[in-house]
């Protein structure tokens, strides 16, 4: 995959939207954890899970993450009760030239967002591989045959790109006999739990979020990402990840992006540095958020976007923090309001407008008023 935003078209219009539009299938077959709501999955594959393999392997998309991840806290419970371990991958496509977000700011952030993601699940004795030099459908379905997995879960991504991909990489497991299950880990009420349809604006889907937020804004379970078993890591079929772990810097440097726009200093990546971030947003700017957040001369936001938008910290995580502050509560309501209706209203106009990108997916009105006003000096 390529940087975390799709300004590139892969596939059609149409098959994309066939890939957006398609409906969760139940996964009633499947014993779930009591934090895991079956209504976050579904499964793009005519294949059912099962109970045969020597491991289960997460693809990482959109999610990077070690922790408060339900797409991977999933395939750690499959490959629990299947009594095998469970393994992490990651597909990194080289970029295209209009790639707009082809950058060394985009892709230094990403890649040391993953570096830590690696250092956390080797913690946890979970192999992580970086993959390289073709499409996931060729690399994500190989490294499954491999390992031999069971299953294969991945996160979501309402973008065509992500969604075309997720698609190939559904058929050409299917062909093979191996589930696909996709998990909402980066919304916290699930896309296609949100709503059925495009929804005009956050005053028609905010009580639809709110009526499901009972059922979905729960905490994470406490213990975890539970560790693998050493011995049975020891013993899984196919390649190891590599001795040293991933060589980042080299990867970085071997990629063609434009690197006139720089790395920034001011923030940096990684769960750990978006927590800090949190932390000092929660001490020192919640308290006068709810007012002065639109006002660019005033220090009142949480700079939160990178690391949500990386999946490098959990905005459902987030969010359970900040609704945990006893004082600011116009500017906790501003946040959450902020955070998971008007960010998930964002992702359902992706997922169900397939001209997302373009002034044709913009409302009637808007086009209108274009129109009227084309010829305006």
């Amino acid at each position: 995959m390529s940087c975390n935003g799709d300004k590139k078209r892969s596939g059609s219009t149409e098959e994309s939207a066939a890939a957006g539009s398609k409906k969760p299938k139940a996964g009633s077959s499947l014993a779930f954890p009591d934090y895991f709501v079956p209504g976050r999955m579904r499964v793009l594959t005519t294949t059912t899970p099962q109970a045969s393999g020597k491991s289960v392997l997460y693809w990482m998309v959109r999610d990077q993450r070690a922790d408060d991840n339900y797409a991977l806290l999933l395939a750690r419970h499959l490959a629990s009760q299947q009594n095998v371990p469970v393994a992490v991958c990651f597909n990194l496509t080289p970029p295209t030239p209009e790639d707009s977000l082809a950058t060394l700011r985009a892709y230094g952030w990403m890649l040391k967002g993953l570096k830590e993601v690696e250092a956390a699940l080797k913690a946890k004795n979970v192999p992580f591989f970086l993959l390289q030099g073709g499409t996931p459908s060729e690399m994500v379905p190989a490294l499954a045959s491999e390992l031999q997995a069971s299953s294969v879960i991945t996160d979501f991504s309402p973008l065509r790109e992500a969604l075309v991909h997720a698609q190939a990489v559904a058929t050409s497991l299917d062909r093979a006999g191996r589930p696909l299950l996709q998990v909402d880990a980066h919304n916290i009420v699930p896309v296609w739990q949100a709503s059925p349809k495009l929804e005009v604006g956050a005053r028609t889907i905010r009580k639809k979020i709110h009526d499901l937020l009972p059922t979905y804004f729960k905490p994470f379970p406490v213990e975890g990402l539970l560790p693998n078993d050493p011995a049975a890591v020891a013993g899984m079929p196919g390649r190891k990840p590599r001795d040293g772990g991933v060589e980042w810097e080299k990867v970085l440097a071997g990629l063609t992006i434009d690197r006139s726009v720089k790395e920034i200093d001011w923030l940096q990546p990684g769960a750990a540095a978006g927590w800090a971030n949190l932390d000092g947003f929660i001490e020192k700017r919640l308290k006068i958020f709810a007012e002065k957040r639109n006002d660019p001369t005033e220090a009142a936001i949480s700079h939160m976007s990178p690391y949500f938008n990386f999946g490098q910290v959990s905005v459902q995580a987030a969010m359970l923090k900040v609704k945990g502050v006893k004082r600011y509560h116009d500017s906790v309501a501003a946040f959450v309001e902020e955070g998971v209706v008007r960010r998930e209203l964002s992702d359902n106009f992706c997922f169900y407008q397939p001209k997302y990108d373009s002034l044709e997916g913009a409302a009637g009105w808007a086009q209108e008023t274009l129109r009227v006003h084309a010829a305006d000096e």
